[in-house]
């Protein structure tokens, strides 16, 4: 194994025919990689691993790597979003593989989605020598919150068996939490940088402050990602008092107060609905 800084990441990543390459890519926090991006070259081979996706889970997906794949990510990407990795596999046959493990088991028996592409996740089960995450990779090239890590499946071996659903240890469940929380939190910075910079911009440290919101929307109930963001959205339209005060006692109330009517989820998207219209006078 070795960690290497972004430029050497970069030359050892192969490219060509005598390489079977593919980027496995977290659809949550980089859109979909469109053939519109590189009209004039060839239909890049990809596969989506869920069958369905909704509004809550985007599904991670993989595409078949040549140099201008290689770039758009590399380009793209802000964290972990994704990592490349060597397989004799198809594109197919691996996307029906990860399909067997959409779903994982914590330690306590409950069952929670695999961010399978995020390269801190990936890490974590690689670097403990999971046999049916390594099964399709020989190589694997992944881009850290530690710096880039290239590893090899003959550093890992013998492999440590699994049955399906795979049950987490008490330590990786703490570590993909943490993994999942900071991605979180990282993708609110960036949602509200993107469409709300000058509430962001106003914070004297506008990652704690990101940071502190997103744990008392978490207190309340709301914790997916999209009940996140329609949390700070409200924030973005009206202001931290219509979250926290009663400015707006429709929002305050979808906030504040349970339902046995509707889900923390449809509570806070029509909160965020109604700050909206009031933010554009409708």
């Amino acid at each position: 194994m070795s960690i290497l800084q972004f430029e050497q990441a970069l030359e050892r990543i192969p490219t060509g025919a005598e390489h079977r390459l593919y980027l496995f890519v977290d659809g949550r926090q980089l859109p979909p990689y469109y053939q519109s991006y590189f009209p004039d070259e060839p239909i890049v081979e990809s596969a989506a691993v869920y069958l369905y996706e909704s509004d809550e889970e985007q599904s991670p997906y993989l595409l078949a790597v040549d140099d201008l794949v290689k770039q758009w990510f590399l380009r793209h990407r802000r964290g972990a979003e994704g990592f490349f990795f060597s397989s004799s596999w198809s594109i197919e046959t691996l996307a029906e593989h990860f399909r067997q493990q959409i779903q994982v088991l914590s330690p306590y028996g409950t069952t929670s989605y695999l961010n399978m592409a995020h390269a801190d996740v990936a890490w974590t089960l690689l670097s403990a020598s999971c046999h049916w995450f390594w099964q399709p990779m020989d190589q694997v090239w992944l881009p850290t919150s530690l710096g880039w890590k290239v590893i090899d499946r003959s550093d890992f071996e013998p492999m440590v068996e699994f049955e399906l659903p795979l049950q987490l240890t008490p330590v990786q469940w703490q570590q993909l939490s943490h993994i999942a929380w900071q991605s979180l939190l990282e993708a609110i910075y960036h949602h509200m940088k993107r469409h709300f910079p000058e509430v962001l911009f106003q914070q004297e440290r506008g990652d704690l402050w990101v940071e502190a919101h997103a744990q008392i929307a978490r207190q309340k109930g709301f914790v997916t990602r999209q009940d996140q963001l329609n949390y700070f959205n409200i924030i973005g339209w009206l202001g931290e008092s219509a979250v926290a005060g009663e400015a707006y006692p429709d929002i305050y109330k979808l906030i504040h107060f349970p339902s046995q009517e509707r889900t923390p989820t449809q509570r806070i998207r029509q909160a965020a609905r109604c700050a909206k219209q009031y933010a554009l006078g409708v």
